[in-house]
């Protein structure tokens, strides 16, 4: 378990500081991603799911002005809760960091994986995406499942590890969707292939990873 444990750590110092005042502990072992990475992922990874893999009326394109203007306002807790905990301003918690992130990742999600989408099954990237009042009630769904299992981590051991390396898919997900789109889009008017693009994007996605877990390690 030591082994597959270090591994876990290993990937999760990519994208997330660590800091263990900020993280779960269980038996001696640190989770991976402090407690808002972990909200942030896991919304992310769940969301994925959804968005992705839904069968009916795909979700696809972008989404309207107005519905960007409402990802914003529900975005701006973590965005505010970063500014004031790290300028010393407003002590932080494990709670509010769980909801915060869940929140913030899965609206994070419902962004970029309908653009990604649309542009992957070669459908008018301008496509409104959030047109429907169930697609909103969907993306609170995820980010109120997301909370409630982060914030119960510790309650149980089988959690706590399904969590640790759901988060870690999370981060792996959640990178190779960014990396995903922005090959997408910088590769939009050059005769590439969906698979070329898409293939792309999954080498891409490990060696940034790796890349940015040694540099983690060399300055820490």
């Amino acid at each position: 378990m030591d082994a597959f444990e270090s591994i876990l750590t290993l990937l999760g110092s990519s994208l997330c500081h660590q800091l263990a005042e900020r993280s779960y502990v269980l038996d001696g072992f640190q989770m991976p991603l402090c407690v808002r990475c972990l909200g942030l992922h896991v919304g992310f990874l769940i969301s994925f799911a959804l968005i992705w893999f839904q069968k009916g009326r795909p979700m696809s394109g972008l989404p309207s002005t107005r519905s960007l203007v409402i990802f914003g306002v529900m975005m701006m807790p973590a965005v505010a809760d970063v500014a004031l905990s790290y300028s010393g301003v407003i002590d932080s918690d494990n709670v509010r960091r769980a909801i915060t992130g869940a929140l913030f990742g899965t609206c994070i999600a419902f962004i970029v994986l309908p653009l990604a989408r649309a542009l992957v099954s070669g459908s008018s990237p301008v496509g409104r995406s959030m047109t429907h009042s169930r697609d909103w009630a969907a993306l609170l769904i995820v980010a109120s499942v997301s909370s409630i299992m982060v914030v119960s981590a510790e309650s149980s051991k089988a959690l706590f590890y399904f969590l640790a390396v759901a988060g870690i898919v999370g981060v792996f997900v959640s990178a190779w969707s960014l990396i995903t789109l922005l090959t997408l889009l910088l590769t939009e008017d050059r005769a590439w292939g969906k698979k070329m693009k898409l293939a792309t994007a999954s080498i891409a996605t490990p060696l940034f990873l790796i890349s940015l877990a040694a540099l983690h390690g060399l300055l820490s």
